[in-house]
């Protein structure tokens, strides 16, 4: 049996939900748990889903063995999540854009080259 990547999800927007199906049936991939700050979102996706719910990223990364985190964030929130998992040492994907400013996009560039890839 193959190794499947354990994905978690910060954000259960719509996109986010797009994310989250694809990776359930991805056969090499495997949701594990979702986040949002909105306890009732993070409840129905985790329940729509059949995954764990937090929301608290930290919690969550203190709980969840993942290989990877999905950031399904709104556009201008995607720093703060995106640098705590990095700095954590997770692989994290992104949804475009990147960040709104130049600076934001550099120090999450900076911060994975930092922590995972080096």
């Amino acid at each position: 049996m193959v190794n499947k990547l354990r994905v978690t999800a910060v954000g259960c927007g719509a996109i986010g939900r797009l994310h989250q199906q694809a990776f359930l049936a991805h056969q090499s991939a495997e949701l594990i748990a979702v986040c949002d700050i909105d306890e009732g979102k993070a409840r129905a996706r985790a329940q729509e889903l059949g995954v764990r719910w937090y929301t608290s990223l930290m919690k969550m990364l203190e709980n969840e063995p993942c290989d990877a985190i999905d950031v399904v964030t709104a556009d201008h929130l995607h720093y703060e999540p995106v640098m705590q998992c990095l700095e954590a040492g997770k692989h994290v994907l992104t949804e475009k854009p990147l960040a709104l400013s130049v600076s934001e996009a550099n120090a999450m560039v900076a911060k994975a080259e930092e922590k995972v890839f080096t």
